[in-house]
């Protein structure tokens, strides 16, 4: 999925398009049972981190399979301090790591507008 995230053939519309049904998805699931403010937060930081840690792990020579390493250990986390773990649950939070992301890495790519003076 990094591939092809950062190859030439995704475009800016590819990715919002992505985004946007990443959205309607968590909204769908929300419908289901609602996931708590504080994890929503928390799993949108992870997928910041994981932007983070694939921007810089070229530069910094980083081992490209410590990627997964955050959101497994975040997983277990969840799993270890809530009672009613869901598959509905699992899943908003899959897609809150990947909006944020996909946020991180739109805004950090955006290309200037041009000013007409």
């Amino acid at each position: 999925m990094f591939i092809y995230w950062y190859s030439k053939k995704c475009t800016r519309q590819t990715k919002f398009i992505v985004t946007i049904l990443t959205c309607v998805l968590i909204l769908l699931l929300q419908a289901v049972i609602e996931l708590a403010p504080l994890w929503v937060i928390i799993s949108t930081l992870v997928g910041i981190v994981m932007y983070i840690y694939m921007h810089f792990h070229t530069k910094l020579k980083l081992p490209y399979w410590c990627i997964w390493l955050i959101p497994i250990l975040f997983f277990v986390l969840f799993y270890t301090l809530t009672q009613n773990t869901s598959i509905f649950l699992f899943g908003q939070i899959i897609l809150f790591c990947f909006l944020g992301f996909s946020l991180a890495s739109i805004y950090a790519n955006k290309q200037p507008r041009n000013s007409s003076e």
